[in-house]
């Protein structure tokens, strides 16, 4: 599935589609030290520091926003079923 297809009709998602605060679970999938960032910042939303793609398919279930690049595989649409976000 393409990430075209699966966001068809998704653009203007209803507020209540997207989870709330204490629901929400970011994965960071970049080659810095980005999940050392958003600690700081003390926001209270769950997230994960991921460095393979590996640990990227085992976690992606648990995700509402992947951020990242070089991890990406459409396939893991099909395994993601909270992603609300992709920011790659």
């Amino acid at each position: 599935m393409s990430v075209h297809r699966f966001l068809q009709g998704r653009t203007k998602l209803p507020q209540s589609d997207f989870p709330s605060k204490d629901e929400l679970n970011i994965c960071f999938a970049v080659t810095y030290q980005m999940a050392a960032r958003f600690e700081k910042r003390e926001s209270g939303i769950s997230y994960f520091q991921a460095w393979t793609p590996d640990e990227v398919t085992e976690r992606i279930d648990e995700v509402a926003v992947f951020v990242g690049y070089g991890f990406w595989r459409n396939d893991l649409l099909d395994i993601a079923p909270r992603l609300r976000l992709i920011q790659s």
